[in-house]
């Protein structure tokens, strides 16, 4: 809280024939007033920090707010953690429960579509749209065979091409006016893995934005951030990106304008490591198998959804692709630590990523 240094005045008896005119009390009262409102008024909107973590879609969320009133906006940061677990219920590939759209989806595979949230049929139309084969929704089959957090071999390469077959020609489609989704054939699997994450956290930032009271607040989803408005010491959001290949290192610190969003995608979150190879999560559906063209992806978006997406799109290109896409998608910038080993800056993070040259890595503006 700030204080404006105010001197003590000190009044002095006056004779009564130089009392001021009525109006003239009145006006000064009215001052007095006007200030006290101003001077209290600014000490009483200085925003507070408050923070918050709930474990939510397989990772830590941490939410910190800047807010004027802290114990009311503790209402909205408690709904915006609700509005995510409603998109993470929705989304569970893993839960048997009705509430999971994605479990009745998979369940009904090949038989029936399924009327679904108005959040699942959005996501799906918004992965369709794109029409990018790299992101495939249906891309289950995959996943299960594969189990990096369980499995400590990689499958038979004709387990991978049977699973690789059955995404291949499995037909995922919506119907707006019924409000469902059907998925064929029977044995496909749906999985919402490569956008809802992002998806939440953008809800959630809706949530906390809506709020009057909070003047800045940054949601994190492990890995996956939103900024909304400022800091309340009026510097700007600053991120620290990993070193992919050394945990105790940053790659880089990204700065972040009011409500931008970053993701980063990486083979060293969920992975295995087999004769010196590697085997991770984030899975290309052309070839069946963990993508070997990048270590490391990070992207900075308008939202934590597009954010999402596309730093998993860029994790699958080469390089190559990745740059063309760039190009072509002024709306993203990215950071990518390609298999080579070299950090390649896009040209719109000139002046918002520093790079941290001390873990020796090369870097490549581009």
């Amino acid at each position: 809280m700030f204080k404006t240094p105010v001197k003590k005045i000190q009044m002095k008896d006056k004779p009564t024939e130089t009392r001021l005119p009525a109006f003239s009390l009145l006006a000064m009262v009215f001052l007095i007033a006007l200030f006290f409102i101003f001077w209290t008024g600014g000490c009483a909107t200085k925003a507070k920090q408050e923070s918050s973590t709930h474990f939510l879609m397989d990772t830590m969320v941490q939410i910190d707010i800047y807010s004027k009133d802290p114990a009311a906006s503790k209402e909205s940061m408690q709904k915006a953690f609700a509005r995510m677990q409603s998109i993470a219920d929705r989304t569970d590939r893993y839960s048997n429960s009705p509430a999971s759209d994605c479990f009745r989806i998979n369940k009904a595979a090949g038989y029936s579509p399924v009327a679904v949230s108005p959040d699942t049929l959005f996501l799906t139309d918004y992965v369709l749209a794109k029409k990018r084969p790299e992101i495939n929704l249906a891309v289950g089959p995959l996943v299960d065979l594969w189990a990096v957090n369980t499995r400590k071999l990689p499958p038979a390469p004709e387990a991978v091409q049977r699973a690789k077959m059955l995404v291949a020609v499995s037909l995922l489609s919506i119907d707006k006016k019924q409000n469902s989704v059907a998925l064929q054939p029977a044995g496909a699997l749906i999985d919402f893995g490569a956008v809802a994450k992002g998806y939440a956290i953008d809800q959630a930032a809706a949530v906390l934005a809506a709020d009057k009271n909070i003047t800045g607040a940054l949601v994190n989803g492990g890995g996956n951030i939103k900024t909304i408005g400022s800091k309340s010491d009026g510097q700007p959001w600053r991120i620290g990106v990993q070193d992919p290949r050394d945990p105790q290192r940053l790659l880089g610190t990204l700065t972040l304008s009011p409500g931008e969003a970053v993701s980063t995608s990486g083979d060293y979150q969920r992975y295995f490591e087999l004769n010196g190879q590697r085997y991770h999560h984030i899975i290309s559906p052309a070839s069946g198998y963990p993508s070997r063209e990048n270590i490391s992806v990070t992207i900075v978006a308008k939202d934590a959804l597009t954010a999402d997406y596309y730093s998993t799109l860029l994790f699958i290109l080469p390089l190559a692709d990745s740059f063309s896409l760039l190009r072509d998608t002024p709306q993203i910038q990215a950071v990518i630590v390609n298999k080579d080993g070299k950090a390649y800056i896009s040209a719109g993070l000139k002046d918002k990523f520093t790079p941290d040259k001390k873990g020796g890595r090369q870097y490549v503006q581009k």
